[in-house]
This record gives C-alpha cells, structure tokens and sequence, in this order.
C-alpha cells in the first residue's frame, strides 16, 4: 500500500491595514506558497510594509492580486484564480486583515472550496477557526526584529546582551537609591564638564568632596570598568580617568535602561527582549531604551533618569515612536528612578496626561515591582492590560 504525498501548504492573506496578524500566520506555516490579495488602497501602503516581513521568511510569495476593497465578486473571483493557479495545496485563508467585504468574501471562497479559514484575535490570543482546521500550535510568537520587520522597519543598532556581571551589579546598585544615584550622575556630570565627555577619550576627572554612598557608586563603576584609575586626594576628591562617551552616557543614565533589560531578561517570560534600540525612521533614528515581545505583541518603554523626569515631552516621544510600529496596539511604559511629589501640580497633570495617551507610569518605588509590571502589560498568564489595544 502506497502512502499518499503530502501535500503542500498554500496560505492566501488579506493585505490591508494592521499585518502581524498575517506575519504570524505565515511565521507559523511556513507555506509552499503565499498568495496576498490586497485591495488598491493597501498597495500604496500595507503591502510595502509587509513584503519585506515576508521575503524573510524565504517562502514563495507571488506578487499580490489586486482588487476593490468592496467589490465582493471581484475578491472571489481572485481567490477562486488562486486556487485554480495552485491545484493540489492544503489551503489556509487568513481573513484577519482588510476590509470586511474582502473577508466575507474570502471566508466564502474557503468554505466553498474545504480550506481553512482562520481570523486572528491579537488582543485575546486566539485563532477562531471559520472553517476548515484549525492551527496545530501556539502561532502567537515573534521576535522583536520580525515585528518591527511587519511595520516595514528595521533595527539599526542595540544593546549587548552579554554584560558582564560587574556591569550587571553596578545597574543593580544604581537602582536601589535614587537620591544617590542622583548625586552620582550629577557629580559625575560635573566633574567631567558633560560636553567634554561626549568628545574626549581617557578623560582626566576631579571630584568635589563626596558623601560615602556616592563615593561607593564611583568604587563600583571602576569595577565595571566604566571609568578607572581613582585615586583619593586629601580634601576627600577623587581623580578618575573615563574613558569615553559611552562610558559616560551609560553613567548618566543608559543604566536604567539596561536595568529593566536585566529585569525582562530574569524573568524569562517574554518572546524576546531588547534595550537601547534604534529605527531608521524618515532620515532619522527613532529611539526605543527598553523593547518586549510576547504572544505577538509588542511593549515599548522610555527610561529617564533626570532629577525631574516627568516631563510632557517624553510621553509624546512614547506616542510618535508607537505611531510608527503599530500605533494604538504597542503598550508603552514610562520608566524612571524618581518618585514623584504627587502635591506637584504639574506633576499631576503629568500623569494625567500619561493616563490620555495610555501610558503606564513606574516610578522608583515601583521598581522592586517592575518584572510583574511588564508581565501584566503584555498579559502574561491571561492578564488584561492597563489598557485595552487596539
């Protein structure tokens, strides 16, 4: 007895709109063949955000059958050409994306034809099988690279992901006081002339006097090879070499994004995790100081670490890289060491101005908390998020 070939996976999207829903699908089928059909108005757009998404993957992707975003008989008529074009596939039908006309008429194509139809909840995590069978496995799983990769984006650089473990306990030590990391950054600063740091390599430093906390967080950076040499003088200074630019912009504050790095990567909850991110973005590079993934969506955070963080500015920052890589279903989170004089006036209108554009506030008497934070917002074990995607 013969055993039947198997046979090969076709997997027809729907080009329009938001596409990880469609990335996901592919990601998880790895198909013989991809046919997208996409409407006029998404060829402009959705489609060149998604084809170089696809082209990664290395499957075969023809170039998409174009078609009225609400011409019901001209969407089947393409589907039905793809079916015909491609005999002999076990067909997937991702209905997800696009207009609803085009997914009624897909869905009718599938069912008419024994395919599987399958329409992605991103909010939810579930894959409601229209028809047909539904996926074998978990298909909610991407890298941080491949989502960005969905929204026609790219990284251009990031963070190491193996620091040494002196480096690991000096960002530890910085967030445990915020008033001495403070008068660490702000000594550090002074003593360096801040400019001068970003410019010149193997600077020589004097302190002013110092307190012993902070004196500690100087010893501690020398150990993480930060800045090196100390040397104590009479009047209780001290005299240090730094040896750069990094050095000093990890110092005065890249700690704390390298921090809540440490504290995603210790929880092993998450997809994938990144911090200090760039993004081409229209001739420039877009910042992300703390990136997440997990079950196909994405967190973003911004860590600030001034004297006086809370800062309208830094929230629209949040808002305009979002808009660029999924808008209104990216969770944000504003990161920093400070705690909050909640009396503040303007400090409250801080927060409610984080609360309008649905960013989550952690502030430094939350950081011992911070991996449930970050566990809750990308709902982890069926949390609901602070606020609703989409």
């Amino acid at each position: 007895m013969s055993i039947p070939e198997k046979k090969e996976r076709g997997l027809l999207l729907l080009i329009g709109g938001r596409q990880m829903p469609n990335f996901l699908t592919a990601q998880y089928l790895l198909p013989n063949v991809i046919v997208p059909i996409a409407s006029h108005e998404a060829m402009k757009d959705a489609w060149k955000k998604i084809e170089p998404a696809l082209k990664s993957l290395e499957l075969n992707t023809v170039f998409p059958k174009e078609v009225d975003a609400i011409g019901l008989d001209e969407i089947k008529e393409k589907c039905q050409e793809a079916l015909k074009e491609f005999p002999n596939v076990e067909w997937v039908f991702n209905i997800t994306c696009a207009t609803s006309v085009m997914s009624i008429a897909a869905y009718e194509v599938a069912k008419e034809h024994g395919a599987s139809a399958w329409y992605l909840d991103t909010n939810t995590r579930r894959v409601a099988t229209l028809c047909g069978k539904p996926p074998k496995a978990n298909l909610y799983h991407v890298k941080i690279a491949d989502y960005l990769r969905a929204y026609g984006r790219n990284i251009g650089t990031k963070g190491i992901d193996n620091a040494s473990a002196s480096l690991e306990s000096l960002a530890r030590q910085l967030a445990l006081d915020a008033a001495t990391t403070t008068a660490f950054q702000h000594s550090l600063g002074k003593s360096v002339q801040g400019k001068d740091a970003l410019k010149a390599k193997n600077l020589s430093s004097k302190t002013e006097p110092l307190a012993d906390k902070v004196r500690t967080l100087f010893y501690a950076a020398q150990t993480a090879e930060m800045l090196y040499g100390i040397q104590e003088t009479d009047a209780g200074e001290l005299e240090f070499i730094l040896p750069g630019r990094e050095s000093f912009l990890f110092l005065n504050g890249g700690w704390l994004e390298f921090y809540t790095w440490l504290i995603a990567r210790d929880t092993k909850s998450f997809d994938d995790a990144c911090y200090s991110l760039t993004i081409p973005a229209d001739g420039d590079q877009k910042e992300i100081d703390l990136a997440l993934t997990y079950a196909g969506a994405l967190l973003i955070a911004e860590c600030k670490t001034d004297a006086k963080p809370f800062k309208t500015t830094y929230l629209e920052k949040l808002v305009a890289v979002s808009s660029l890589i999924g808008a209104n279903f990216v969770g944000k989170i504003f990161i920093t060491n400070q705690t909050p004089d909640y009396s503040n006036s303007s400090i409250k209108d801080f927060f409610n101005q984080a609360e309008s554009r649905q960013i989550i506030v952690v502030t430094g008497n939350e950081l011992t908390n911070l991996s449930a934070i970050l566990e809750k917002e990308v709902g982890i074990n069926k949390q609901l998020p602070t606020y609703f995607r989409g």
